[in-house]
C-alpha cells in the first residue's frame, strides 16, 4: 500500500477497521436512541467490558485512573482509532521514504565495484539510434 512496509499496512488497516467498528457503533447508537452517543473508549469498556473494567481501575488505582485515564478514555473512540491510523500510515510512509534516500557505504562500494572500471551505466550501454 502506498510503498510502505507490510507491517505498517497491518497496522494501517487493523486501526481503520476499528475507526468504521466504532464509528457504526455511534451510527446505531444514534439511530436507536435518537440522540447523539458518547461514544467514548471508557463507556464502551464499561458497558461492553464491566468485568474488565473494574479490575483495571484496581490495578492502576483510583487516583491515577482519575487524574490520567479519565480525559483519555473521554475522548470518542472513532478519533482515538482515527488518530492511530493516520500515525501508524504516516510513520510507515515516513519510514519508507528516508530508508529509500539513504543508502549506506557498503551498498555504494557494492555498487562501484559492479561498474566496469569505474565507467557508469549510461557509458556502458550502447544506444541504437532509429
Amino acid at each position: 500500500m502506498f510503498g510502505i512496509s507490510k507491517k505498517a499496512s497491518f497496522f494501517t488497516y487493523f486501526f481503520g477497521f476499528l475507526t468504521l467498528a466504532a464509528f457504526a457503533r455511534d451510527l446505531y447508537a444514534w439511530n436507536r436512541d435518537k440522540i447523539y452517543p458518547r461514544g467514548d473508549f471508557g463507556a464502551i469498556l464499561r458497558q461492553h467490558w464491566p468485568e474488565y473494567y473494574r479490575p483495571f481501575v484496581d490495578f492502576v488505582g483510583d487516583d491515577i485512573y482519575e487524574k490520567i485515564l479519565t480525559p483519555i478514555f473521554s475522548i470518542p473512540a472513532v478519533l482515538i482509532f482515527l488518530t492511530l491510523t493516520i500515525l501508524s500510515f504516516g510513520i510507515g510512509y515516513l519510514r519508507y521514504r528516508f530508508s529509500a534516500a539513504y543508502v549506506s557505504k557498503a551498498k555504494m562500494k557494492e555498487a562501484e565495484k559492479k561498474s566496469q572500471n569505474g565507467r557508469s551505466f549510461k557509458d556502458r550501454v550502447k544506444y541504437k539510434r532509429q
